[in-house]
């Protein structure tokens, strides 16, 4: 029974994956967004984000993101990001398919350069990105987007809590 219970899943699984998932270019746009750990640790980031495939259903996307920024870090210190990430969103939509929220949570990498003891340090970091809340409105081509990320990082001052704000360009229908 059991054996039986794991091979119809895995049928059920091979059978819809592939009419429900879709790579492609769906939304592409720019945000702008704050990184806050504390007080005065506080980064201006830049990003571009792009959805570029659904998985299992047409409610689960993939978005990649690259970004830039700047800003301090808890020593008072100049300091300047550069990184992308890798995030899966679930939707929910409303009945006219205006608005959306989503939530989700993925990986990312960012290179954080600092100025001590007279030059330059780099640090790599690997963080693990939770989309506390999204939301969307859709317009004709347009959507614009709120969205508040927790980043957990390994490094001092790469725990974060994110909003962005943005726009994206509509591609392609969910």
């Amino acid at each position: 029974m059991k054996l039986m219970m794991v091979v119809l899943f895995g049928l059920a699984l091979v059978i819809s994956a592939p009419t429900h998932a879709g790579i492609g270019l769906y939304n592409i746009g720019p945000r702008v967004g704050k990184d806050v750990v504390q007080g005065d640790d506080t980064r201006t980031l830049w990003l571009v984000k792009v959805d570029i495939a659904t998985l299992f259903s047409p409610k689960v996307l993939l978005e990649v993101s690259g970004e830039t920024g700047s800003g301090r870090d808890l020593g008072g210190r100049d300091v300047d990001v550069v990184g992308g990430s890798t995030i899966f969103k679930y939707y929910w939509v409303n009945r006219r398919k205006t608005a959306y929220a989503f939530t989700g949570g993925g990986l990312g990498v960012n290179r954080y350069r600092r100025f001590e003891a007279g030059a330059f340090r780099d640090q790599l970091d690997t963080s693990i990105h939770f989309v506390l809340l999204g939301m969307e409105r859709h317009l004709e081509k347009l959507k614009g987007v709120f969205e508040v990320r927790w980043l957990l990082g390994n490094i001092e001052g790469a725990t974060s809590l994110r909003v962005t704000l943005g726009i994206s360009y509509k591609l392609r229908s969910l």
